[in-house]
């Protein structure tokens, strides 16, 4: 064999390895980009998390930053978050989460995106989570505009869902005879009591910012009524409910604003599954 011939079969060599890496070379970089252009969402709390999880249907497409047991208002996100964030184009959160919007300045400046919701009283409502449903469908809508109309119906769907819902609920809730009871409960769970129909003869602050002259506004509006309940808002704490409720011989109950697991009870993953749980925890012995 001539060193000529050797060369020529050196090359042929060559050429059939780069023939067959080259395209698989190439599709990695096709798959780098894809996993770019296939942005994921981030939520700000797990109940806009579980909201982009029900429009979506695909809760894997989106990153919940803060634990539902937490104050979203109160929560500094950690190094290992920041750096799922660079994966994400849209970062969902609620308009009293400036805490949050501070910690991401950084990431907003490489492309991602921070969509502000508006957060009316009483997340438990379902005029509430309508609300915010028909924000997140505009704010997709808008980043997605070839997937407007697929948007469009979602927000009716889940619409319908909703007052169908709301419909059932009250319905039980009357039937269980737990409407008309006397309740003294947190400021965050004021509207929703009295959407169920629950009498609120006081409500309290959290205990980081309750003042002595409103539990004992508290305490007073108690005299000569029989208090069935007192409800803490999970987010806040328990200890300042339990505190009124032995005072004045309720029972401490806890509502929550947000999905996710409870103490001692089973996990909510949707919002239809927080309302039913807090409703759950007063129908228990509520008779």
């Amino acid at each position: 064999m001539t060193i000529s011939a050797h060369s020529r079969i050196r090359v042929t060599a060559v050429s059939i390895i780069a023939a067959a890496f080259i395209p698989a070379l190439l599709s990695g970089c096709g798959d780098k980009e894809k996993e770019k252009s296939d942005a994921k969402f981030a939520a700000a709390n797990s109940y806009i998390f579980s909201a982009l999880s029900h429009i979506t249907g695909n809760p894997e497409a989106t990153v919940n930053l803060v634990p539902p047991g937490m104050c979203p208002g109160h929560f500094d996100i950690s190094p290992s978050q920041v750096k799922e964030l660079f994966n994400c184009r849209l970062l969902f959160l609620f308009d009293f989460q400036g805490n949050i919007e501070d910690s991401v300045q950084r990431i907003s400046q490489r492309g991602l995106k921070l969509k502000k919701l508006k957060a009316p009283g009483g997340m438990c409502l379902p005029k509430t989570y309508e609300n915010i449903i028909s924000q997140l469908c505009r704010h997709l809508a808008e980043d997605s505009p070839e997937t407007a109309d697929m948007y469009e119906l979602r927000e009716k769907q889940i619409t319908e869902k909703i007052k169908q819902f709301s419909e059932n609920t009250l319905k039980n809730f009357r039937e269980a005879g737990l409407a008309g009871r006397k309740v003294i409960c947190s400021e965050h769970q004021k509207a929703f009591c009295e959407w169920l129909g629950l009498e609120v003869i006081a409500s309290f602050s959290g205990r980081d910012t309750v003042t002595p002259t409103q539990i004992n506004e508290c305490l007073k509006a108690a005299e000569g009524k029989q208090i069935d309940f007192v409800i803490a808002n999970r987010q806040e704490g328990t200890k300042l409910a339990e505190a009124i409720a032995k005072r004045i011989q309720a029972r401490p109950k806890v509502f929550s604003n947000f999905p996710g697991p409870g103490e001692g009870e089973k996990s909510c993953q949707t919002y239809f599954e927080l309302v039913e749980r807090n409703i759950s925890s007063l129908m228990n012995d509520g008779q």
